[in-house]
């Protein structure tokens, strides 16, 4: 299978949230990360779909206001979904 990504991905393993329409929010794992985009998955079955536009908010990394990035969902797969940043 050929690789189409732009970004070197990295991985990483931390407690994230995910927040979507009507600010409803989803825990999650940050599993993947790169300049463009994140792997998450959630801890249930996901309501998002392909092209949905959503908030990832990562904290706890350092002390201080959380990390929080506008994305765009760009597959989903049960429980795991592919995020691109949008900036």
């Amino acid at each position: 299978m050929e690789n189409h990504r732009k970004f070197s991905r990295f991985t990483v393993g931390f407690a994230c949230i995910l927040r979507g329409n009507a600010n409803k929010t989803y825990k999650a794992f940050l599993y993947d990360l790169s300049y463009g985009g994140a792997g998450i998955l959630l801890d249930d079955i996901t309501p998002f779909q392909s092209g949905d536009v959503c908030e990832l908010q990562l904290s706890g990394m350092q002390a201080g206001s959380p990390i929080i990035y506008n994305c765009k969902v760009v597959w989903v797969d049960s429980r795991k979904m592919g995020l691109e940043f949008l900036i």
